[in-house]
């Protein structure tokens, strides 16, 4: 296999003759950085970068008891994409890692104000699910069967609520966003799990792909920031901020699909150095 390559989505430049009608509103429709980088080709490695920050006398006590958290085992099986993000929340509880881009905190991020959400409990019980059933591929891919077919209806009811019924947000499209890349990261492990070819995975991709261009006329067109239209060397400013701020997105779903084919086929091991 070739060289890793991650997912780097970060600041979009805006052209300069636009920066003076940007300042005052820029919302953040973005994917969530840990399904990010957990979303990648090198997400194993993500994974190891946690145990290097361990100090070294530290090291015998801690593989022990994380080797107890994750249920005797030492060494996780297909600790890649989510199942790599999941072994990174436990892993954080060793090392202790606090600050604002914890992945334990990722749902929290994306749903912070929302007091009710199909799209966010799903996900939150797949997470869970994953993390009781790591020792269990079998018990694993049946969760992500089921799960997945109960979060793809959520996210086209999330979709039709905006498109149809319009309840068009910036907080409503970036769920949608966040759960779109999650559904597809779920479909991406079940394919891995079933040694399958990944075409459900690319299928949702392409839905995904065609769903985000009418979200995002519909998100123009709808959302007051996005609905004036301001002129300035021939260029609708209204339209270029918009296209922008989309593009991590977009980008996401081009990179995922680029590399649905090598990502089914990883099967990383993740070791727990034991203490002799």
């Amino acid at each position: 296999m070739g060289q890793s390559q991650s997912l780097e989505f970060g600041l979009i430049p805006y052209p300069p003759h636009a920066a003076v009608y940007m300042v005052e509103h820029q919302p953040e429709i973005v994917i969530d950085n840990s399904l990010v980088q957990f979303s990648g080709l090198d997400s194993t490695n993500v994974l190891q970068g946690y145990m290097s920050s361990v100090d070294a006398n530290q090291l015998s006590g801690y593989t022990e008891r994380l080797g107890s958290a994750l249920g005797g085992l030492e060494s996780v099986p297909n600790a890649v994409g989510l199942g790599a993000l999941v072994i990174s929340m436990i892993l954080e509880l060793f090392v202790g890692k606090k600050d604002e881009m914890s992945t334990r905190d990722i749902l929290r991020r994306v749903f912070a104000e929302e007091k009710a959400s199909e799209i966010r409990d799903l996900m939150d019980e797949y997470m869970r699910r994953l993390e009781i059933n790591l020792r269990n591929t079998q018990l694993q891919l049946e969760d992500t069967r089921r799960i997945e077919a109960m979060l793809s209806p959520q996210l086209t009811r999330a979709k039709n609520s905006m498109l149809k019924d319009g309840h068009m947000s910036t907080r409503a499209l970036s769920h949608w966003v966040n759960g779109a890349a999650f559904h597809t990261q779920m479909l991406i492990h079940q394919a891995r799990l079933e040694a399958g070819d990944g075409a459900r995975a690319t299928a949702a991709v392409d839905l995904y792909q065609k769903d985000l261009s009418l979200l995002t006329d519909n998100y123009r067109t709808h959302v007051p920031d996005f609905s004036r239209q301001v002129e300035t060397d021939g260029q609708d400013i209204s339209n270029v901020k918009c296209n922008l701020e989309l593009e991590g997105p977009k980008q996401y779903f081009l990179s995922v699909k680029r590399d649905i084919p090598a990502l089914i086929r990883q099967h990383n091991t993740f070791n727990v150095m034991v203490s002799s």
